[in-house]
């Protein structure tokens, strides 16, 4: 009797604990995958801060800093695309978190409700 109330008892909290501990799993995850982002993000806009301090250093006549301003230009577009890459990929970061947890309630309405 104690044993069959036990093992009740054991597998009602299994059956709780599962979806919290598989909702931080997810979310740290999300958050492993947010911050190596963020570190690359980071890495590559320091990378091009650096090589605009190179190229300033480089600048010695007129004829140095007219290619510098071409510089400048190319500098600029490459930090369009790579604003533009990182906002897409957190976009996707996003939406990939929101269909996980979206899956994460459905199962739990299912067994809630028994139709599982």
């Amino acid at each position: 009797m104690n044993m069959d109330v036990i093992k009740t008892f054991t597998e009602q909290m299994q059956g709780f604990a599962a979806p919290l501990t598989r909702y931080n799993q997810l979310l740290a995850s999300n958050i492993e995958q947010l911050t190596r982002l963020q570190l690359a993000s980071a890495n590559a806009y320091a990378e091009l801060g650096l090589s605009q301090l190179q190229a300033v250093g480089k600048v010695q006549d007129a004829q140095s800093l007219a290619a510098l301003g071409t510089v400048q230009l190319e500098t600029a577009s490459q930090l369009s695309r790579q604003m533009l890459d990182d906002i897409q990929k957190l976009n996707a970061l996003g939406l990939q978190f929101k269909e996980e947890l979206d899956t994460l309630a459905a199962d739990g309405i299912k067994k809630s409700t028994g139709k599982a």
